[in-house]
Parts: C-alpha cells; sequence; structure tokens
C-alpha cells in the first residue's frame, strides 16, 4: 500500500449535516427505547451507551466507562453463547 498522506476535505455544511443525522438518529433510537419499555432491567445500561455513542459523534472519548466496557463484554460472552451453544440461554 503507498503511503500518501491523503486528507480528505468536507465543505463544512456536508460535515456538520453528517453530524446532525448521526445525533438525531441516536436520539430517535433511545426515545423509541424509552417509549416500549422504560421499566426494562436493562435500560440503564442502554442509556449510558446511548449517551457514550453521542458523545463518540463530536469527540473521541478519552476514557471509556466502565458501564460500557461491561456491555460489550456481555454483548460478546451472548454471541459465543450462541455460536458454541456453550449455557444456551
Amino acid at each position: 500500500m503507498v503511503a500518501s498522506e491523503a486528507i480528505l476535505w468536507l465543505p463544512s455544511q456536508v460535515w456538520f449535516e453528517f453530524l446532525r443525522r448521526r445525533l438525531e438518529t441516536l436520539v430517535e433510537h433511545h426515545q423509541s427505547l424509552y417509549h416500549r419499555n422504560p421499566a426494562a432491567s436493562n435500560y440503564g445500561v442502554m442509556t449510558g451507551l446511548f449517551t457514550y455513542l453521542m458523545q463518540s459523534v463530536l469527540f473521541t472519548p478519552t476514557m471509556v466507562n466502565s458501564y460500557v466496557r461491561v456491555f460489550g463484554a456481555l454483548e460478546l460472552q451472548s454471541d459465543r453463547r450462541q455460536i458454541w451453544n456453550v449455557f444456551p440461554t
């Protein structure tokens, strides 16, 4: 691969429209989750995950919160259980 050190230049209007749509989509999904079942046992974890994703749209978080790491570990563990049929749920 050639090391070209290319930079992609975008007009501000295009970039900020892209950011606006990403944030709007995350907010809509979070609201739909709330309207489905706000008393769900994992609603707090999901809210934390949505908050982390919204922050990631605007800047690169310097620190990943523990609930994001725990959620990722649980999802990975769940996928492994289904793939290998270990501890079927």
